[in-house]
């Protein structure tokens, strides 16, 4: 749901890991922004076993806020509400919006468990 773009460190891995910086879409609310970063930490956590090994697979990518906004990237339709940029979305056509399929609005809130 964004462009992830290696940054200039890129070339230069950090313990192995290059840096990616995170470029918003316009049309996407930076609700849902932090909302999925809790996600991508929630994952790196669960890749560590009970003895402290990392699984298998490719490590998750180190994901930095470049703090852009890409205004070329078109929506995704059929998304709740509430995961659409509140100011873009009030300045779209109604026509706009029926073609969206906008969803209703969802919680975004994660559990205490997940936030610990």
């Amino acid at each position: 749901m964004s462009g992830d773009e290696t940054d200039r460190c890129g070339k230069h891995p950090i313990r192995g890991q290059r840096k990616f910086m995170v470029v918003r879409p316009h049309w996407r609310s930076q609700v849902v922004t932090k909302w999925l970063r809790v996600i991508d930490n929630l994952y790196l956590v669960h890749r560590f076993s009970s003895n402290g090994r990392a699984s298998r697979g490719n490590w998750v990518r180190q994901r930095i806020d470049s703090g852009r906004i890409d205004p070329d990237r078109f929506p995704v339709a059929g998304l709740p509400e509430n995961f659409y940029d509140e100011e873009w979305f009030r300045g779209l056509s109604q026509v706009e919006v029926d073609r969206l399929e906008v969803q209703p609005s969802v919680n975004l809130e994660h559990s205490a468990k997940v936030l610990r």
